[in-house]
C-alpha cells in the first residue's frame, strides 16, 4: 500500500545568477532501484520504455501500455509524481501571482493525462497536451481536461509546434527518466514559456547525480546564463511502491 511522506516547509532566497535554493529532503526520496518483489503483468512493458533506444521503440512500448498505464502506475507502482508536480505548480503560480483561471499551461510529455487531471481539479482550465505517443494521448482525451493535443516528441527543436513564449506555465512529469528525453532538451522546453512563466518538472531519482546524463550541468548553465531562476527544489517520493524518488523542481523563465 502506498504511503505518503510528509514534506517540510521551505524558505529560500534567490538572485538571478546564483540562486541559493534549499533542497528539501522527504522520506523515501532517494531510492533508484526497482523492487523485484512488486511484480505484475505489465512490468516488462514499463522496463521496455526505460530501455527504448529510439522514438519508434518508445511509441511501440507505450502503444502496448496505454490502456492500463494509469492503473499500473498510480495503483500498483504508487506513482505520485504527477499529483505532486501539479500541486507544486499550483503553489508556485500562487506565489508568482499567476491566476490559474487565466494561465495557459502546456503539459510536456502528457501521456494519459495524469498531470492534467490534477491541474484541472486545482483550477487550471486552459491546458494543452504534448506527447510522442498518439495512443497515450487518445487515453488522455477521455479526461476532457485538455483543449489541444500535440502528437510530437520533446526535442531540441520544437519551433514548428511550440512558439516562443506561448505559455504561462508548463508541467513535465515522468519525462526526465531513463530512456526518454535527453538533458539538452530542457532549454528548448523553457523557450516555450513567457518571461516570468513557470515550469514544474520531475527528474527521476539518480539523474541529478548522473554526470553522463548531464542534467545538473544543463541546469547550472541555464542559471549562470540567467535563462532561469530556481523557485523551488524538493527531493521527494515518486514511485512509492518501487522505492524510487525524484527531484521536483520549479523554474521561472527570466
Amino acid at each position: 500500500q502506498a504511503h505518503h511522506s510528509t514534506e517540510k516547509s521551505e524558505t529560500m532566497t534567490t538572485t538571478n545568477k546564483t540562486p541559493a535554493v534549499e533542497i528539501v529532503m522527504t522520506k523515501d526520496a532517494c531510492g533508484a532501484a526497482h523492487n523485484a518483489a512488486n511484480e505484475y503483468e505489465n512490468k516488462a512493458v514499463w522496463l521496455e520504455t526505460y530501455n527504448a533506444t529510439n522514438d519508434a521503440e518508445m511509441c511501440a512500448s507505450y502503444k502496448k501500455w496505454a490502456k492500463t498505464y494509469d492503473e499500473d502506475t498510480e495503483d500498483k507502482m504508487g506513482y505520485v509524481g504527477a499529483r505532486k508536480a501539479a500541486e507544486e505548480l499550483a503553489t508556485q503560480c500562487k506565489q508568482a501571482n499567476i491566476d490559474p483561471a487565466k494561465c495557459r499551461v502546456l503539459d510536456q510529455g502528457a501521456g494519459t493525462g495524469l498531470a492534467g487531471k490534477y491541474l484541472q481539479k486545482l483550477g487550471f482550465p486552459n491546458l494543452d497536451a504534448l506527447d510522442i505517443s498518439q495512443d497515450m494521448l487518445d487515453q488522455a482525451k477521455s479526461l476532457e481536461c485538455y483543449n489541444k493535443f500535440i502528437c510530437a516528441g520533446i526535442s531540441t527543436d520544437m519551433n514548428d509546434i511550440m512558439p516562443t513564449g506561448a505559455y504561462d506555465a508548463m508541467i513535465c512529469t515522468g519525462v526526465f527518466t531513463y530512456g526518454h528525453v535527453k538533458a539538452d532538451t530542457l532549454p528548448e522546453i523553457i523557450r516555450g514559456l513567457r518571461v516570468g512563466g513557470l515550469l514544474t518538472c520531475t527528474f527521476r531519482g539518480g539523474l541529478m547525480d548522473d554526470k553522463e546524463f548531464g542534467i545538473a550541468a544543463v541546469i547550472g548553465t541555464m542559471i549562470t546564463d540567467s535563462v532561469v531562476r530556481v523557485q523551488s527544489w524538493k527531493r521527494t517520493s515518486y514511485l512509492e511502491n518501487e522505492g524510487v524518488g525524484c527531484d521536483l523542481v520549479t523554474f521561472m523563465k527570466l
